[in-house]
């Protein structure tokens, strides 16, 4: 898995995080933005398609999605 500081602009990567951090339900989603200066990472969720912006701390379990079309 990788580290949120090490994922490369322009790929494509999906996550683990908690909404809101008040569920003790995992999720999944697809990282949108990430900002280096405020460490703060913007997710769409993968199930329910909201959107979340979250810290660093909050999201792990990184790595690079592969697009298949259907």
């Amino acid at each position: 898995m990788l580290e949120i500081q090490n994922i490369v602009p322009g790929k494509s990567y999906a996550c683990k995080f908690k909404p809101n951090g008040l569920t003790t339900t995992d999720s999944i989603g697809i990282i949108i933005l990430r900002d280096k200066e405020k460490q703060l990472v913007k997710i769409k969720d993968a199930n329910t398609s909201e959107i979340h912006v979250l810290a660093y701390k909050d999201v792990w379990d990184i790595d690079e999605v592969e697009w298949v079309e259907s």
